[in-house]
């Protein structure tokens, strides 16, 4: 009964997320950026097997479940790290970092995304800061991200992995087409 339980299941079913452990999904649990790019891989549909050694960050060890992404997505362009040269893996994503990082995903797929111009806007968009505001933009009007029910995106809030469920099951038929979005509603 809860709004992000088709999501969750469909982002599971996908193989786009996985669970925090064998039994759980911690849907409400914070993003972390490792999560982040190892959904970015999955999304792309690219094999990441090998790509460790891009990732030189000082907090990245080869043998790391992530690290294969990591380096994925830093020899793509979708990520980097930070000047003390970590990558921060176990940092939760904010929703404005997160629009940054899905359109980085979108511009290298050479998608072009839906624009409805009737999309509500978001009631803070006066917060969202001007580095974020294309990426959020882009996705509220292709319909990938919606506003809380007072009609915010909140962008400093920690993205949720309910919410970054619900925006990867969304995406997921505008980055792969033979996948419709009628597939995906029926499974459920």
């Amino acid at each position: 009964g809860k709004w992000y339980y088709d999501a969750v299941m469909q982002a599971y079913e996908l193989g786009i997320m996985k669970g925090t452990s064998d039994t759980e999904f911690k849907p409400l649990g914070n993003m972390t950026r490792a999560q982040v790019v190892t959904l970015l891989a999955r999304l792309a549909g690219e094999e990441v097997t090998g790509c460790a050694p891009y990732a030189s960050f000082k907090d990245v060890k080869p043998n790391q479940w992530y690290a294969d992404a990591v380096g994925w997505a830093v020899n793509r362009g979708h990520a980097g790290g930070y000047d003390d040269r970590t990558f921060k893996p176990n940092n939760p994503v904010n929703r404005q970092e997160l629009a940054k990082l899905i359109m980085g995903l979108v511009s290298y797929m050479n998608v072009v995304l839906p624009d409805d111009p009737k999309v509500e806007k978001f009631a803070d968009a006066s917060k969202i800061p001007s580095w974020a505001k294309e990426y959020v933009e882009a996705m509220r009007l292709a319909g990938i991200v919606a506003g809380d029910n007072m009609g915010n995106f909140n962008p400093k809030n920690t993205a949720t992995r309910a919410e970054v469920s619900t925006i990867g099951v969304r995406l997921v038929p505008l980055l792969n087409p033979t996948v419709s979005a009628q597939y995906l509603l029926d499974r459920f």
